[in-house]
């Protein structure tokens, strides 16, 4: 009471942990509803942020438990997207928007103009409020927010960029925005023309060997409700909703898939449209069949019953089937989609457990739910495809050396004088393979500013980060071998982004070379630490949670030997990646080496 009462602040906020408007699995607290509303009433109190359930809920502008006007009330948001597995939730009266999702919430300030934003794991703003108090100023390039004609992006506000956003608000050029627009690049998406269909992420030109695509070998969807028992592995179509609910699932067959997998994209064809195309996520096992129904309780497919082995109606961690899906790893979120449009997102992610089967299943949190084409479909076009780009083979090359012998006999006759000679000749042939070109990460290690006598060694993170006073930098020693005399093609530094809610960034970083490699892994701190003194060799756009990513390192690495880099960020938006000591993808050397 009396903080609020003598606070003469512009805006007034409030944050504690239990919810007192909820339309989630825990509910509204009503006893502290009852004890905190009339105050936040009677001092003006403009938002308050709630956690407790794991959703995402604004409420309209209360006051005295009864909507009214913005500006006029308190807006109550429940942020408990967090990282932790989410819960269903629902809607009330006093909801404005929910969702249940991975998220963070960012509120924008500029004088008299408040914006409030939820922002999913992958960058997209699902729900916003903006609240004005007097004159709110003029929007302008460097607020923070996409408000006038012509902004493409502003500032932290680029999720429609697949880069960072330049200073006069348009997205700067980076390799992945599907135009060919940079010097460096021979190729960048579907503009392929110099390869067409051979264009790997890092945006030069592959060969055959390196794209695959591929067909599922199968896919069906699962239905809650009066579908439970019914098996939908024929359909030409398979569905993600709400209510009922629906889960698509989609199985690839990577057995012969022996080279790692440096990116992959699947590819779907929307038939129905919705808001929320649906999250995927990795399924554990893909022994499920398919079945031959359309809706019939008769098939051998997969059904609903099948993997919801409580019989509450929803399919999360309590049910005890192999084949629910994974909720703590979402791969990627497909977006709005509309009828006719095909999508592609990045799945690389999923397919790191080398050769084998893999299952991906994709489920949404709205009612309106979406529809894709499955492998049934008449349209050959329009049926699923994993698209997959190869670490480049090893080059190998063989010598063969023959070796001539000869020996020669003399034998006597007793029937005549004469002496008969004869040589016999062998050619033995021997294939001597030269050694592949090899690279690894033998040690990294990040530096934290604000822990300037801690060493992070053993951490399963690496970071890198440019906020100030906290800045944080990793570095790499890479030891080569097996190149020879060999020209080196290409080296690429291959990162997995953290599958950690916060590891993502408007920034995935940037690389340097070093010339310092004494360093040690377990003794390395900010404070002692290699200098920077290299120039920047490559750099990464935006990251999302178990993203793939490669630096491009060529220019730093000739032949065989040791190489150390440091990579550091100018974004305040950390990066994090998954460290040498990780249970998920480590941190891998991709070389490639002319014959």
């Amino acid at each position: 009471d009396n903080d609020l009462r003598t606070s003469t602040a512009t805006w007034k906020f409030v944050a504690f942990h239990d919810t007192i408007y909820s339309s989630g699995s825990h509910g509204s607290d009503l006893t502290v509803r009852a004890n905190l509303v009339p105050l936040f009433d009677k001092y003006g109190v403009d938002m308050v942020f709630m956690g407790d359930d794991h959703d995402y809920e604004r409420t309209k502008p209360l006051r005295n438990n009864v909507a009214v006007q913005p500006g006029a009330g308190t807006v109550y948001v429940t942020t408990g997207g967090g990282g932790d597995q989410l819960r269903p939730v629902g809607a009330s009266s006093f909801t404005a928007y929910a969702e249940s999702a991975f998220h963070f919430t960012r509120v924008t300030v500029d004088g008299g103009r408040l914006i409030e934003q939820m922002v999913r794991e992958d960058g997209a703003i699902r729900d916003a409020i903006t609240l004005v108090k007097g004159t709110a100023p003029p929007p302008r390039c460097g607020d923070d927010l996409v408000d006038q004609p012509g902004e493409q992006c502003d500032g932290l506000d680029h999720v429609a960029c697949p880069g960072p956003c330049a200073a006069d608000c348009t997205c700067a050029p980076v390799c992945g925005d599907d135009r060919l627009d940079q010097t460096t690049e021979a190729c960048d998406g579907h503009d392929d023309a110099g390869c067409p269909g051979l264009c790997l992420t890092d945006c030069r030109c592959g060969d055959s060997s390196q794209v695959l695509r591929l067909a599922p070998v199968a896919d069906t969807y699962i239905q809650a409700g009066a579908q439970a028992t019914a098996d939908h592995g024929a359909s030409d179509h398979v569905d993600v909703d709400l209510s009922p609910a629906d889960i698509a699932y989609v199985k690839f067959d990577l057995s012969a898939v022996t080279r790692p997998v440096v990116a992959a994209k699947l590819k779907l064809h929307c038939t129905n449209a919705s808001s929320d195309g649906g999250t995927i996520y990795p399924v554990p096992n893909s022994s499920w069949a398919e079945g031959s129904g359309v809706g019939s309780a008769s098939g051998p497919g997969l059904k609903w019953s099948d993997v919801d082995t409580n019989l509450d109606g929803k399919v999360d961690a309590r049910d005890a089937s192999p084949f629910v899906p994974d909720y703590t790893r979402p791969i990627a979120w497909l977006g709005g989609v509309l009828v006719g449009q095909d999508v592609s997102v990045d799945v690389t992610a999923a397919l790191q457990a080398g050769p084998g089967v893999y299952t991906l299943a994709i489920r949404n949190d709205t009612t309106a739910g979406a529809t894709y084409a499955s492998r049934e479909d008449l349209n050959q076009l329009e049926r699923p495809e994993l698209e997959i780009e190869l670490q480049a083979p090893t080059t190998t090359t063989s010598t063969t050396s023959t070796t001539t012998t000869s020996t020669t006999s003399t034998a006597p006759t007793t029937s005549s004088s004469t002496t008969s000679t004869t040589t016999t000749t062998s050619t033995t042939t021997s294939t001597v393979a030269q050694a592949g070109a090899v690279g690894a990460v033998d040690a990294d290690v990040k530096v934290h500013e604000q822990n300037p006598d801690v060493n992070f060694g053993s951490n399963a993170m690496l970071d890198a980060s440019g906020q100030a006073t906290k800045r944080e930098q990793t570095y790499f020693r890479v030891r080569v071998s097996g190149v020879g005399t060999r020209p080196v093609v290409s080296a690429r530094l291959q990162l997995q982004v953290a599958s950690a809610f916060n590891a993502g960034g408007d920034s995935g970083g940037r690389i340097h070379r070093i010339s310092a490699c004494g360093w040690s892994e377990l003794t390395t701190t900010w404070r002692n630490r290699p200098v920077i003194d290299g120039a920047v060799l490559s750099t990464v756009g935006p990251v999302q949670p178990g993203q793939v990513v490669t630096f491009d390192v060529t220019s730093a690495i000739t032949g065989d030997g040791v190489y150390c880099f440091a990579l550091d960020s100018t974004s305040i938006n950390g990066v994090k990646y998954n460290s040498r000591e990780s249970s998920g993808q480590r941190p891998a050397v991709l070389l490639q080496v002319a014959p």
